[in-house]
């Protein structure tokens, strides 16, 4: 489903691309969006990448805006695999224990703080947020580094 979800990713990006008239590289700027209530859970790591998108402030926000020169496209990115996914009828587990539980391990021991739950997220390279992050260049031992030195 993933591969044929990143498929689908691809056309939806090369149709963005024709609307925009021959811009090869669109730079969208990131802007808050309202993560979707009604999924009940369901793409959560997406959402949650959404919601430290939102946060120019947060740490983060400050280690993907490093690895990633286009947080706008990765924002739509994220956006797009929502509304294809829901569009389609698939709903990828929730897994909220698994992602909290190792969000704890990287906090160790302190409060968790968004950018634990970033690290959780790219230490699972399996979700579809963590494959996303991946193609911005976005990934777990560059983030630990980073969060690391700040």
């Amino acid at each position: 489903v993933l591969a044929k979800l990143g498929v689908e990713l691809e056309a939806a990006r090369a149709a963005l691309l024709e609307i925009r008239s021959g811009d090869t590289a669109p730079r969208m700027p990131a802007r808050l969006l309202v993560p979707t209530p009604s999924l009940q859970g369901r793409f959560l790591h997406e959402h949650l990448i959404l919601v430290m998108l939102a946060d120019p402030e947060g740490r983060a926000y400050g280690a993907m805006a490093e690895q990633c020169d286009n947080l706008g496209g990765l924002q739509a990115d994220l956006w797009l695999v929502i509304a294809f996914a829901t569009t389609v009828n698939w709903y990828p587990p929730v897994g909220i224990e698994g992602l909290f539980a190792r969000a704890q391990a990287e906090a160790a021991g302190a409060l968790i703080q968004s950018e634990h739950l970033l690290l959780a997220i790219t230490y699972d390279a399996t979700s579809a947020a963590a494959q996303i992050l991946k193609t911005y260049g976005i990934n777990y031992a560059r983030t630990k580094k980073l969060l690391q030195a700040s």
